[in-house]
C-alpha cells in the first residue's frame, strides 16, 4: 500500500490503504499471500489467515495511527530481495502456478519509490536509471531477466 500511495501522492499508510483505486490492489494482494502462506505452511488454516488479514488491513486503515509513507516504504532495496515481504510471496506464487497480479504490482510501485531521504531509494532510483527497470528488479530479486515475475513487473512498472 505504501508504495501504491506513494505514487497516488497519499501520505500516510491509512490514506493509501483506503484510496479508492488502492484499496482493491491490497485486498487482492493480502487473498494472493494469504493462498501461499496456507499452501506453504499447513500449520496455518486459511480460517487463521483471513483473520490475521483482516486485522492487518484493519490496523493500516487506522487514520489514527498516522503512519507515514515515508517510514513504510523506506529501505526499498531490501524489501525488493528475494527472501522479503514483497518477492518472496512472489516466487512461491508463480511456483505454484497461482495469481500474482496484485503482487506483481506492488512490486513495480516499489521501483517508482523516491525519497531522497531514503539512501536506498536513491540507489534504486540511480541503478534505474543507469540499467533499467527490467535488469535492476532481476538484479534485486535474483532470478533470470526472462522469469515472469521480471517480465511482469517490468510492463507494469512501464504503466
Amino acid at each position: 500500500a505504501a508504495y501504491l500511495g506513494f505514487r497516488r501522492g497519499c501520505h500516510t499508510i491509512a490514506d493509501a490503504a483506503t484510496h479508492p483505486d488502492i484499496e482493491p490492489v491490497l485486498q487482492a494482494f493480502l487473498r494472493e499471500v494469504s493462498t501461499v502462506v496456507t499452501s506453504h505452511y499447513p500449520s496455518i488454516t486459511p480460517e487463521q489467515q483471513d483473520v490475521f488479514a483482516h486485522k492487518t488491513l484493519l490496523r493500516i486503515q487506522n487514520p489514527y495511527l498516522n503512519d507515514s509513507l515515508a517510514r513504510v516504504g523506506r529501505e526499498p532495496l531490501r524489501k525488493l530481495a528475494p527472501h522479503d515481504r514483497l518477492v518472496a510471496p512472489a516466487i512461491l506464487a508463480a511456483k505454484d502456478g497461482g495469481t500474482l497480479t496484485a503482487i506483481c504490482t506492488a512490486i513495480a510501485a516499489a521501483l517508482h519509490y523516491s525519497n531522497p531521504d531514503d539512501p536506498q531509494a536513491v540507489e534504486l532510483q540511480r541503478l534505474i536509471a543507469q540499467h533499467g527497470a527490467r535488469k535492476v528488479i532481476a538484479d534485486i530479486t535474483e532470478l533470470p531477466r526472462e522469469h515472469s515475475i521480471v517480465t511482469t513487473v517490468a510492463e507494469l512498472y512501464k504503466n
